[in-house]
């Protein structure tokens, strides 16, 4: 009895007001973070050159649900991600923005990533992870690939530290859209 009631404390147990799944039956890692509305920071404001090499990007949106994903082009689990993004940004177009963010990278090889992976949205080319910095203690500079959901309001909805499928991003984007 003691047992089972520990175990429903650590399973409803949301410390320092964010919900972290270890597995929510969503297919997470445990790098999955949801922040409860009133412990929700307000995203940095970050903008860049696009990894084409013509024209900018930013992550500024009002009013739509921001996804943004950290990755590099040598990092397997960023390939093996690459088209659950795309089906996510593609099934999610109405109510949100997705927006990469390449960093530490060449950006030939970046390039070369995108070319085939295919994905539809921009990305932001930031080869000094300056941008990324600016997420200091959502986003760490050393985890890629990680992804951050902004709501409608532009506060940090949720974070997801490692690869993420296109099911979890596609939920975590309607708990933001709803929540704002």
């Amino acid at each position: 009895m003691i047992a089972v009631v520990v175990a429903a404390f650590f399973v409803v147990a949301k410390p320092g007001g964010k919900d972290s799944d270890a597995d929510s039956g969503l297919g997470v890692s445990s790098g999955l973070a949801r922040f409860t509305e009133a412990d929700r920071e307000k995203a940095p404001g970050i903008e860049g050159p696009l990894v084409s090499g013509s024209g900018r990007a930013s992550i500024s949106h009002p009013g739509k649900v921001v996804v943004v994903n950290v990755w590099q082009s040598t990092c397997g689990p960023c390939r093996g991600e690459a088209d659950a993004l795309e089906a996510a940004a593609r099934s999610t177009t109405e109510g949100a923005t997705f927006v990469g963010l390449d960093v530490v990278d060449q950006r030939a090889a970046a390039q070369a990533f995108l070319r085939t992976s295919g994905s539809s949205y921009p990305h932001i080319f930031d080869p000094d992870a300056q941008q990324l910095l600016k997420f200091n203690g959502i986003l760490p500079v050393q985890a890629i690939p990680s992804t951050a959901v902004i709501d409608k309001k532009g506060r940090i909805s949720a974070r997801i530290i490692g690869p993420v499928s296109a099911q979890t991003l596609t939920q975590l984007i309607a708990e933001a859209a709803a929540s704002s």
